[in-house]
């Protein structure tokens, strides 16, 4: 909570490390809607804050809108002054 009020966070984690070496995290949620599984993009106006959470203990902490992507986010060293 700030002097805006509530705010809302969304929190991810990943394992995944895409070619670059650098964990990479799925901004779309996915699911099974009975034997068909679907994906639901990315909405940045559905919360204000992502956490991440990366194997090895990395965590960030992003203003939703601050990301400049809409799929996949690529930890590296660009998003180092997010890093707690």
């Amino acid at each position: 909570e700030d002097d805006q009020g509530l705010q809302k966070v969304q929190v991810k984690g990943t394992s995944a490390k895409g070619a670059t070496g650098y964990y990479t995290v799925s901004l779309r949620t996915c699911f099974m809607s009975g034997k068909v599984a679907k994906a639901v993009k990315f909405n940045p106006l559905s919360f204000d804050y992502l956490f991440v959470v990366a194997d090895e203990g990395g965590l960030y902490l992003f203003p939703v809108d601050e990301l400049d992507v809409e799929n996949t986010l690529t930890l590296s060293p660009k998003y180092d002054g997010y890093k707690l």
